[in-house]
């Protein structure tokens, strides 16, 4: 769950996010980290790349 501090964060402009299991997603389209990292070494089409800055609300990693 969010705390304080993560609630009253700004989301980021221009970055879409449709993962709602995300912690960092806000106002269900839109994410609030302070920064993103797309990764993928290998990428040669869309489905190869991931937002390694995702973080599950459960606070769980897998």
């Amino acid at each position: 769950m969010h705390n304080n501090a993560q609630a009253n964060r700004d989301c980021l402009d221009g970055v879409k996010c449709s993962v709602t299991s995300c912690i960092y997603n806000c106002h269900g389209n839109n994410c609030e980290a302070k920064n993103i990292k797309v990764a993928s070494e290998n990428a040669e089409m869309k489905m190869d790349t991931f937002c390694s800055t995702f973080s599950p609300r459960n606070g769980e990693m897998h």
